[in-house]
């Protein structure tokens, strides 16, 4: 498994590490074509978004590795289009859980 990225907890908690098997070169290669629309696109007050992750994707938490299942990815929405790499890169995912809240 390689590390593609470490996350915090949306409400709290973290980091967690972002995982995905060991293939290809650079993981964020694939995830450029993921695309988070723009705010206005969604809603003009919306502030982020819920997906759960692409199934080759995990999380590593405390030692455990938890499946595409068991963890969703919230991404805070920008003024314009980007991709899933782009909001990784900035620091706009993390971590949520099923029952944390919402």
């Amino acid at each position: 498994m390689r590390t593609v990225k470490e996350l915090a907890g949306f409400w709290s908690g973290g980091p967690y590490s972002l995982i995905r098997p060991s293939r290809g070169t650079n993981p964020l290669t694939y995830l450029a074509d993921i695309r988070i629309p723009a705010r206005k696109e969604i809603h003009p007050l919306a502030s982020f978004i819920l997906f759960t992750p692409p199934s080759d994707l995990f999380l590593k938490v405390n030692g455990e590795t938890l499946d595409d299942d068991h963890f969703y990815l919230a991404v805070l929405l920008e003024d314009y289009l980007m991709t899933f790499a782009e909001a990784l890169q900035k620091d706009r995912v993390y971590a949520l859980f099923p029952g944390d809240g919402l």
